[in-house]
């Protein structure tokens, strides 16, 4: 946790914004608290999306395939799906693991 902080604010003093950093910031403390639903799969039944579109609404957390979606529930893009499966992958965190400004 220690790092996250010390890496947050390093980006904030080095961008003189926080918008982002506090973004990655409040992402991964989410994920590392256990919190974060699943972006690959459904949240009811556990089927990976794949090419299908995942639903949601935000009265309900996590994404639903198109069997369990409910009334109301809009369709998540193809490129917010390729979004989430770089989250899960954590392909957006890796050229900041790898800079030598931040230390491991």
């Amino acid at each position: 946790m220690f790092r996250l902080i010390l890496l947050a604010v390093r980006e904030i003093e080095r961008r003189n914004s926080g918008a982002l950093p506090l973004s990655y910031f409040a992402f991964w403390t989410v994920r590392l608290a256990g919190w974060l639903p699943r972006f690959n799969a459904c949240a009811t039944c556990g089927k990976p999306f794949g090419k299908q579109p995942a639903y949601q609404a935000a009265s309900h957390p996590g994404l639903l395939c198109e069997e369990h979606r409910r009334s109301g529930m809009k369709p998540v893009s193809f490129a917010a799906g390729n979004s989430r499966n770089a989250l899960r992958e954590n392909a957006w965190t890796g050229s900041m693991r790898q800079s030598k400004r931040y230390p491991r």
